[in-house]
């Protein structure tokens, strides 16, 4: 059974996945102009 509190690697991981998300977001309209 995984522990329901996410370890500080986990956490890592995951805030880099939604920087990864904002920075698509961000090119986005520059590729578009």
């Amino acid at each position: 059974m995984k522990n329901r509190r996410p370890s500080r690697k986990e956490r890592k991981l995951r805030n880099k996945t939604r920087a990864k998300q904002q920075d698509q977001i961000l090119v986005w309209p520059f590729i578009m102009v």
